[in-house]
């Protein structure tokens, strides 16, 4: 198993063995045996993952899809759509815990805060990264000088501090400084991306 089959089956078993019932109700959208449909359903998060069209695309964009309603939103077998905001939110609350999955998250926040975006999804997508965990992060432990210019926006101060060597740390809540420029008032796409550049030298996850 590759990679990142890997990191999606971990990440697909973590959100069902949480809430199978959403789960299943998602899985029921997809075509075909139970086994295919859980095949099908692993797929489109690592084509989410793996490929700019499904990234950038919110007709294809997995987490997009569950949090949008309308068209867009995925079908269950009654034929209706509906939006799946609670599944969303557990699908983005385990893969904010790691920087494996930083991004994808990036790239996502890059659309939803585009100018032909729905403001509903930008505010939503805000909302489901804003947890009570991050807050108590902030208020309870020392400030980390990168982790707060990230959180204010700033995207100059960010950008000195990286060129000066600020190493990247994770903080004793286990959040990395893009977790707390998720968490601003206005996530800024720059800041974001000057902070994945200055760990991987790239924007792309898994190349």
């Amino acid at each position: 198993m590759s990679l990142i089959d890997s990191t999606v089956d971990d990440l697909w078993k973590t959100v069902y063995a949480l809430n199978p019932a959403s789960m299943c109700d998602w899985i029921d959208c997809f075509q075909g045996t139970y086994l295919e449909r859980v095949q099908q359903s692993k797929l489109v998060i690592k084509k989410t993952l793996t490929e700019k069209e499904y990234q950038s695309d919110p007709k294809k964009n997995f987490l997009l899809r569950l949090m949008t309603r309308g068209q867009w939103s995925y079908r269950n077998s009654y034929r209706s759509y509906r939006r799946r905001v609670e599944l969303a939110r557990l699908f983005l609350q385990i893969m904010v815990k790691t920087s494996n999955w930083d991004g994808f998250i990036v790239t996502t926040l890059q659309l939803v805060y585009s100018e032909t975006s729905d403001t509903y999804l930008g505010l939503l997508l805000r909302e489901l990264l804003a947890t009570d965990n991050w807050t108590e992060s902030i208020t309870n432990e020392k400030t980390i000088p990168l982790h707060e210019a990230a959180r204010l926006e700033d995207v100059e101060q960010v950008r000195q501090l990286i060129n000066k060597g600020e190493a990247i740390q994770i903080n004793e809540q286990g959040f990395t400084p893009l977790h707390f420029a998720a968490m601003a008032i206005n996530p800024n796409v720059e800041i974001a991306k000057l902070l994945i550049n200055a760990v991987n030298g790239s924007n792309h996850f898994f190349k």
